[in-house]
């Protein structure tokens, strides 16, 4: 074999190595680009569907939550989040005129991938009743993990930390 025929051998090798470099990069690029932006769409949802889980007024509680309820993934969560408002949430804000009024204040992704996502949220809830109108504050720090379920993300667990 002469010379410059190995040489050429050589450059195609290193070429097709450099190909192949690039090709891995940018699918992992491209992954990554794809999961920031999936989380950064959990985070969203994961604020939109914990302000819905906490906010109800008498007049429209068992709507509200059970339309929040709807919201979630199928999970144990579920079952205990829709048992709870049914016995206990829902007749206490109807008895006693309970409205509450969630915000979330701050928000932070603590991990995730393409399917799961837990959040760190900060909320801030304003509650009322019949007997005392005037709201009372509290604020409290959530995890919620979240999960895609048919492409949308939902919560799945709702851990108070």
């Amino acid at each position: 074999m002469s010379r410059s025929r190995i040489l050429r051998s050589a450059l195609a090798l290193v070429l097709i190595a450099l190909l192949a470099a690039t090709a891995v990069l940018y699918l992992q690029h491209s992954r990554h680009g794809r999961d920031a932006t999936g989380t950064a769409l959990a985070v969203d949802a994961a604020a939109a569907q914990s302000v819905a889980l906490l906010s109800y007024n008498p007049e429209e509680v068992e709507v509200q939550l059970r339309s929040a309820a709807d919201g979630l993934a199928p999970s144990p969560f579920r079952d205990a989040y829709g048992q709870t408002s049914s016995e206990k949430v829902v007749p206490a804000a109807r008895e006693q005129g309970i409205s509450t009024e969630a915000t979330v204040v701050g928000r932070s992704l603590v991990s995730g991938d393409t399917n799961t996502a837990t959040v760190l949220l900060f909320i801030n809830q304003s509650t009322t009743t019949a007997a005392n109108p005037e709201p009372s504050h509290s604020g409290s720090r959530v995890l919620v993990t979240m999960s895609r379920v048919d492409g949308t993300w939902r919560i799945a667990d709702f851990q108070p930390i």
